[in-house]
């Protein structure tokens, strides 16, 4: 996947998800920590041009609001038709959510 920093402008940033889990992590220290919120945490790894590891934390409220965008009919269209799509494209598709085009 590819994303975007405002500190780098328009560079393009090669990325991929490592992990994807739930658990009560404190956010300052980023170590297990029993009493804490569970939250859904994801980890992304940078490759090009830095290296870098982002760390996301995903309240339960911030899972709704995703399960909101993501399972309305016309995106899940969408996101079934992308992941069948032919590779002919190389990745490089237009997807409109919620009135915002991203490329």
């Amino acid at each position: 996947m590819f994303v975007r920093s405002t500190g780098l402008g328009k560079t393009p940033m090669v990325a991929k998800v490592n992990m994807l889990q739930f658990a009560k992590i404190n956010k300052e220290s980023l170590k297990d920590d029993p009493s804490c919120e569970l939250n859904m945490v994801m980890r992304i790894e940078t490759t090009k041009p830095a290296a870098w590891h982002i760390t996301a934390f995903m309240s339960p409220e911030d899972v709704r609001e995703l399960a909101k965008k993501i399972l309305t009919p016309s995106t899940l269209i969408k996101v079934i038709s992308y992941m069948f799509a032919s590779s002919s494209s190389n990745g490089n598709a237009t997807v409109t959510v919620s009135g915002q085009q991203e490329n």
